[in-house]
């Protein structure tokens, strides 16, 4: 829980520090928010097909902080359900996947791409810091290779 907390005020600080390059945030489309707060958007994508599921669930903040739910049930391999904390950068999710698989709780650094009504998984190398599994460089994540997600009806 602490490393979470301390996660989530990282990348606050991150955010509100700001980068020289000062991009803006890509607009969110509200009509693909399931429900829409004073306190953020929710919003559902998922895949289902060939008897595997992926379900993405999230609450996106006015100051585009995310919180919510992963869970990965791929037909024959074990499932991993968690949940995710990140943040949108332009059109991309940048998201910290904790997770428990056969019992125990790793934590994965994911990415999706934004596409009209889709979220994209993203791929690239990832290595070992502080015992997360973290992309190497986000500028090197691959996008439409691999699970789409689509909005949930």
């Amino acid at each position: 829980m602490r490393n979470s907390i301390l996660f989530l005020v990282s990348v606050w600080c991150f955010i509100s520090c700001g980068n020289p390059e000062k991009k803006q945030a890509a607009p969110v489309d509200t009509a693909t928010a399931t429900s829409n707060t004073e306190h953020g958007q929710d919003y559902c994508y998922e895949m289902l097909e060939h008897g595997d599921s992926v379900r993405l669930s999230y609450r996106l903040s006015p100051d585009h902080l995310i919180l919510g739910r992963l869970d990965y049930l791929l037909a024959e391999k074990d499932a991993n359900r968690g949940s995710v904390q990140g943040f949108l950068k332009g059109d991309t999710l940048i998201l910290e996947y904790i997770f428990k698989s056969e019992g125990v709780e790793s934590s994965r650094e994911v990415a999706f791409l934004m596409k009209g009504d889709t979220l994209e998984e993203g791929y690239g190398p990832q290595q070992e810091k502080a015992g997360k599994m973290l992309f190497e460089d986000h500028s090197k994540i691959t996008f439409g290779q691999g699970i789409i997600l689509r909005q949930c009806k």
